[in-house]
């Protein structure tokens, strides 16, 4: 018997952390809390899934983020977060 494929699901508990960085190694975003609608494809959630291939370590069907994506955030979203992660 022979692993293909790792499938994986975490619910985060709003511990969820993202950090985005250029070519450079200069961080572009980071996000905590919940996980952002431009990465989840829905409304904010806790919850996160994905499959890996077992021999490459690859995730399979990986959406590349899209940068305008990230552009459409509300600000008053992105203050919210910041908020809740200086209380904590």
């Amino acid at each position: 018997m022979s692993i293909k494929i790792v499938n994986m699901q975490a619910h985060t508990r709003d511990c969820f952390f993202v950090e985005l960085v250029d070519e450079n190694g200069k961080t572009i975003l980071e996000e905590q809390g919940y996980i952002p609608l431009w990465m989840s494809g829905r409304e904010s959630s806790d919850d996160i899934a994905f499959q890996i291939d077992n021999k490459t370590g690859l995730i399979l069907n990986w959406t590349p983020i899209i940068e305008e994506d990230i552009n459409d955030i509300d600000d008053e979203m992105i203050d919210l977060m910041n908020s809740i992660t200086k209380n904590e």
